[in-house]
């Protein structure tokens, strides 16, 4: 038998006060986190086979940011005290305007040294093609730690636009 009642909120706030809970949704909504992002750009950039940052200026949402700030125009820097572990999400759309097709790649790194196992490739077709990458990784992050997207032309050199891109990291921790 299943007893239906109605909790009114003097009831609840006791009920969250008797189980701990009073302030949780407070706490999850102040933890660290940040994203940046651009959109909209139409300037070819020489990318090879080396990893390198996708050197388009990224906008901080200020929004969203909780203990993030924009570093460089390009990463996102970790500016909180406590050492923490945050899911890392990083994507970029990359166009090709030359007829034949091309592999690109994406690295998520953080201080500046790429992650080998967060490599994400695809091929964009010819004549305006368009190739979504996409790359997750949970990572521990230290005050001033920094974590951007690479990005690589396996096959040598070519001019690639990268379209539009987001990087965001979220706390576990």
């Amino acid at each position: 038998m299943m007893v239906v009642t109605t909790v009114g909120a003097k009831s609840l706030q006791w009920l969250k006060g008797q189980l701990g809970l009073d302030g949780w949704e407070t706490g999850l909504r102040r933890q660290p986190r940040g994203q940046i992002y651009f959109q909209g750009n139409t300037t070819g950039s020489s990318f090879d086979a080396t990893y390198s940052s996708v050197g388009v200026t990224y906008s901080l949402d200020t929004a969203s940011a909780i203990q993030f700030a924009v570093a460089d125009n390009v990463k996102l820097e970790y500016t909180g005290s406590a050492s923490r572990w945050f899911n890392v999400i990083g994507t970029v759309d990359i166009e090709h305007s030359s007829a034949n097709a091309v592999q690109v790649s994406i690295k998520l790194a953080k201080n500046g040294s790429v992650i080998d196992e967060t490599q994400c490739n695809a091929t964009v077709v010819g004549n305006g093609g368009v190739a979504k990458l996409h790359s997750m990784w949970v990572l521990p992050m230290e005050k001033d730690d920094t974590v951007e997207i690479f990005l690589a032309s396996p096959g040598g050199a070519e001019t690639l636009i990268p379209k539009r891109s987001r990087l965001q990291v979220t706390c576990l921790s």
